[in-house]
């Protein structure tokens, strides 16, 4: 790795290294503040590091390794990369095109999203993707950092001035000050959940970066180069929306939200969809693009074949809603059945066979961060309630090897179906990880969630239900 880094700067070329930073105090807050001052000096400023996020749960610990790469040029040109050693893609990069606007690409997404010029909004979205690591240089470059609260001086050596305080949840974070150069050579963040009557486990997250910085030096033009974009570049903002679920091949409609723009305009289950707006749709992933394109309120033709007839129908998009809102739409309508090989082989894992039983269903990936602190609660409910009739499934869309190298160091008791096909995760209208379902005896979902649910909330909903 520290070969890696020092190779990288080969892109920077010149010098411009500024002056030694000399303390006005060695009052924390003082110290903190000429830092950042520092930093919004700038002319240029790069870097490369690496940063590790450790998930800890019962004395055992889970580590996962990033590297990043920042090149800055003020009033002109960002580039910030995130990607896991040996992937060629990056997981995450931020831009500023010759256009004066910014994009930021996630490899979980189908498209890019274009900030216009709204990099600071833009560097806000990118702390819910990338877990808040790595952008915090950015931000003081830009003069949109955080402000630690109760900021002490916890050491000073010979090299470095080290801080710690609280960050705007009450978290920890500690601050390491290069004392030659005034900037950020470390970071730590930490999270603590705390145990539960239903996970008696607590549950650490630390998130450690490291950075080497080099200041006011020309950037070469390599390092602020986009990526070959191939992907579709929406704007900001929720994408349009209307609300249909397909299958492929052709594209035949699998789900028609209700009260979805489709919905409205006489779309079926059972049509396959010809096109939208003029542009032809020959795969599920084209159906999504297209009114991906439509903008909110936009009315568009809409035509489909239904049992070997042409339907020309209008539909006017909506602005797409979040993901917590289209799992409401499915509270107290009958969960969509489905029947699903189950990990490992043995009988298929079906809805329809748990009827007179409360059902929890969790969506989940072995990649999802959220995941790791929601399947264990599940399986302690599992555990502890299944001699009560509840029955606990797990559903992922990944290969089969996969899960079950997780599960080799990962306990979960529970049932464990694969989705390879996408089929159930589209009729549940999964749009992120994990989501929770929790399904009355008479087969009615009654709660759902996404990402980490309120365990209590949770809890009271199954023991209510048990009655």
């Amino acid at each position: 790795m520290k070969a890696t880094l020092r190779v990288a700067f080969v892109l920077l070329v010149g010098c411009g290294t500024p002056a030694p930073l000399v303390p006005a105090s060695n009052d924390p807050s003082v110290l903190y503040r000429q830092a950042v001052a520092r930093y919004q000096g700038l002319k240029t400023y790069a870097d490369r590091g690496e940063v590790t996020v450790e998930l800890t749960k019962g004395g055992k610990a889970e580590k996962e390794h990033y590297e990043f790469a920042t090149a800055f040029v003020r009033d002109g040109r960002t580039h910030f990369t995130l990607r896991a050693p040996g992937k060629p893609a990056a997981e995450y990069e931020l831009w500023t095109g010759t256009d004066n606007h910014t994009y930021v690409a996630v490899a979980e997404l189908d498209h890019i999203l274009d900030y216009a010029q709204a990099t600071v909004k833009a560097l806000g979205e990118a702390e819910g993707v990338t877990d808040g690591v790595t952008t915090q240089p950015l931000a003081y470059l830009l003069g949109v950092q955080d402000v630690p609260t109760g900021l002490v001086l916890a050491k000073t050596t010979d090299k470095a001035w080290t801080l710690t305080g609280k960050d705007r949840d009450g978290d920890p974070i500690e601050l390491v000050i290069d004392r030659s150069t005034g900037f950020l050579t470390q970071v730590v963040r930490g999270r603590h959940f705390a145990p539960t009557e239903a996970r008696p486990i607590a549950v650490e997250l630390a998130i450690t970066m490291r950075f080497i910085p080099v200041a006011n030096q020309t950037i070469a033009e390599a390092a602020l180069q986009p990526p070959k974009v191939t992907l579709p570049i929406e704007p900001d903002g929720p994408p349009a929306w209307i609300g249909v679920m397909t299958e492929d091949s052709p594209p035949r409609v699998s789900r028609v939200v209700k009260d979805a723009p489709a919905d409205k305009a006489g779309v079926k289950v059972g049509d396959e969809v010809v096109s939208i707006d003029g542009h032809p749709t020959a795969t599920s992933k084209e159906v999504v693009a297209n009114a991906h394109k439509l903008r909110p309120q936009q009315k568009a033709p809409i035509i489909v074949r239904r049992g070997g007839t042409t339907v020309p129908l209008t539909v006017t998009a909506e602005a797409r809603p979040d993901a917590a809102t289209v799992q409401t739409s499915m509270i107290g309508k009958p969960a969509p059945a489905f029947s699903l090989p189950a990990l490992g082989g043995g009988p298929a894992v079906e809805l329809a066979s748990q009827l007179g039983h409360v059902v929890v269903v969790e969506f989940w990936a072995t990649w999802c961060k959220p995941c790791a602190i929601t399947t264990p609660h599940l399986d302690t409910l599992s555990t502890r309630l299944g001699g009560e009739g509840l029955r606990v499934i797990g559903i992922s869309d990944e290969d089969a090897s996969d899960v079950a190298t997780f599960l080799a160091h990962h306990k979960v008791s529970y049932a464990l179906a694969l989705d390879a096909g996408d089929a159930t995760n589209g009729a549940y209208l999964i749009q992120g990880l994990p989501t929770i379902f929790v399904i009355d005896k008479a087969g009615v979902v009654q709660f759902t969630a996404v990402g980490v649910p309120d365990f209590g909330e949770l809890d009271a909903v199954i023991t209510r239900l048990m009655k």
